[in-house]
């Protein structure tokens, strides 16, 4: 080999190992991390954000007492979660790879290359200089940044670009109207379309309970009312139509509104909400707008809800609204008592030498709070009035009273039932100028009398307590005697085969009887019920304890029948169990004797 074709090579492999040298020591490395694009960055202490996409207007928020507003292109509230989750975004945001100044400046068109200048997007946060956003990388998945302060380029995760609004209305809040954020009392609806009618509603500032003030004084349904509030306040904003401050409202259907949503404060407005026509080419889509603010928008339909029908829907069909826990409920009907709610969690009966049913006293409560108006008869009756509804001597009240409060003073609640008339009954609230309805089956469902609420439990025995058990029917007899465990035998009657297991469980379950209802008492009600001499009648004697008399009577309803026994030295007269009734009529009876 020549000398010339040695230097040659040596000049070749010396310049091989400078490039190789150089370029392993100025190109772009992945940086060991985590290297954030913003170190010391803190979202909570951002108070303005400043966004200039590329093209478009700038996009402005600013932050006063943790709640955010648009003021630029457009002022109006802006949705805090969209702001919050780009500024955490910015702070967790790491630097996957990073060009230096030096390497840029090696490329005269490098700002243009990497989309800096000018810049794709363009950020500042409080009064910082402008991060500049440029192209993405390929295949995309990546985004080249500038950071003032910073020389270079950062490359970092183009998911970032996600958090960035398209436009303004992406970040405008979408909430027609946040209820929760002021306090009010009062509920003005103006219909001037639809039905040509207003409402005002009224909370009391104690019980809170909702009134009807306009157009006639009743009480309001509190419940129907929060709910057709919620369904107001759930409701989102489709698309923004418009900001301009001179629109033509008549044209939106909004001058004047077809309806109108007021929220006030005693005589202060706090919101008016006004909604218009249904838009023409998005059905389900009205034109509405707070008064407060610029904007025109297009909302559902549904949100109107009751707001839209007759303020008929808000009066209340309740004939008793509970205003706190009840205390007591006095009845004066077929006779005179009182059930008071005790401290232990019972009911109690006062002047009375029996026990209460726990049961059927919360059934009545829960009747007397779930008894609904079916017809409103007549909303403004005087004094003189009420005798053709029968209300001046009422057939029936009920009067309750309610719980001490440390909030309120509630006077009981007295409820009267005159007569029956064209399948209603007419009652009134004490107070109240109005005459309503009542269907039947509700008001017979109410107790009347002191006896229908006794304990239903007539006995309870054990079946090993039992020396034997006679049966009467139609003037003749038949007596079992137990001699243990599934042991009867025949002691007197006809000479027929006992099926032990048959009496034994059906002895068990007369064990634990109770009444199915009781439907009345005394022997003069006995004929009442198909009660008669030589009637079936089976006695029961205890070991150590008394004979448990049962008679049976005529048929009731729910195909069962009547039953009587005998209960503080008198017949005591109920329904029987249906289920235990067929078992009762297979095992013990007298059969016949052919």
């Amino acid at each position: 080999m020549s000398a010339k074709n040695t230097w040659l090579w040596l000049t070749a492999a010396v310049a091989l190992f400078a490039f190789i040298f150089l370029f392993d020591r100025y190109r772009p490395r992945p940086l060991t991390g985590p290297h954030y694009l913003l170190p010391g960055f803190n979202a909570k202490a951002i108070e303005t954000v400043q966004i200039r996409p590329a093209g478009q207007p700038e996009i402005r928020a600013e932050r006063t007492n943790d709640s955010w507003q648009l003021t630029e292109p457009v002022v109006y509230p802006a949705q805090s979660t969209n702001i919050l989750a780009l500024l955490q975004g910015l702070q967790k945001l790491t630097v996957v790879e990073r060009i230096s100044e030096k390497e840029m400046r090696k490329d005269p068109k490098a700002d243009q290359d990497f989309g800096i200048d000018p810049p794709q997007l363009s950020l500042v946060l409080n009064s910082g200089g402008p991060i500049y956003f440029g192209h993405r990388t390929s295949p995309g998945d990546q985004v080249f940044v500038r950071v003032p302060g910073i020389g270079g380029v950062a490359i970092v995760d183009a998911d970032i670009l996600n958090l960035f609004p398209p436009d303004a209305n992406s970040w405008r809040d979408k909430t027609l109207a946040d209820f929760n954020s002021a306090a009010f009392n009062r509920i003005i609806v103006t219909n001037t379309v639809k039905s040509q009618w207003s409402v005002m509603l009224q909370r009391d500032s104690t019980n809170k309970l909702w009134a009807m003030a306009f157009p006639m004084k009743a009480r309001a349904d509190g419940e129907k009312v929060d709910a057709a509030l919620e369904k107001l306040e759930n409701s989102r904003i489709a698309r923004f139509v418009s900001d301009d401050p001179k629109a033509d409202l008549e044209s939106f259907g909004l001058q004047p509104p077809a309806l109108t949503v007021a929220l006030g404060q005693d005589t202060n407005t706090i919101l008016e909400l006004d909604f218009g026509r249904e838009l023409t080419n998005s059905p389900g889509l009205i034109f509405a707008r707070r008064r407060d603010q610029n904007a025109i928008v297009a909302v559902s339909t549904n949100a109107l809800g009751e707001w839209n029908a007759s303020y008929d829907i808000f009066r209340d069909r309740h004939l008793l609204t509970l205003v706190g826990a009840i205390d007591s409920i006095k009845v004066n009907g077929l006779d005179h008592f009182s059930l008071r709610w005790q401290t232990n969690g019972d009911w109690s009966m006062a002047s009375r030498n029996f026990p209460v049913d726990q049961i059927l006293a919360a059934r009545f409560a829960r009747a007397l709070s779930e008894l609904q108006v079916a017809d409103f008869e007549k909303d403004s009756v005087t004094e003189p009035d009420f005798a053709r509804y029968g209300l001046t001597s009422p057939t029936r009240k009920y009067t309750v009273s309610w719980a001490a409060s440390l909030t309120a003073t509630n006077p009981p609640t007295e409820l009267d039932f005159g007569t029956n008339s064209n399948g209603q009954i007419f009652a009134r609230r004490i107070g109240e100028d109005s005459v309503y309805g009542i269907a039947p089956a509700d008001f017979e469902a109410l107790p009347s009398a002191s006896w229908e609420l006794r304990d239903r439990q007539i006995w309870n025995f054990n079946i090993n307590d039992v020396a034997n058990i006679t049966i009467h029917d139609n003037g003749q007899t038949r007596q079992v005697t137990r001699n243990g465990t599934n042991g009867w035998s025949l002691t007197v009657g006809t000479n027929a085969i006992i099926n032990d297991s048959c009496i034994e469980d059906t002895i068990r379950e007369l064990g634990h009887l109770s009444a199915f209802a009781w439907v009345g008492h005394g022997a003069a009600k006995l004929p009442d019920f198909g009660f008669y001499k030589g009637g079936y009648q089976l006695s029961i004697q205890l070991k150590n304890g008394p004979k448990l008399n049962l008679q049976i009577g005529g048929t009731a309803r729910l195909d069962t029948v009547y039953a009587s026994v005998m209960l503080d030295g008198e017949p005591w007269i109920f329904e029987f169990p249906p289920d235990l009734l067929g078992a009762v009529r297979y095992c013990l009876t007298i059969p016949s004797s052919h």
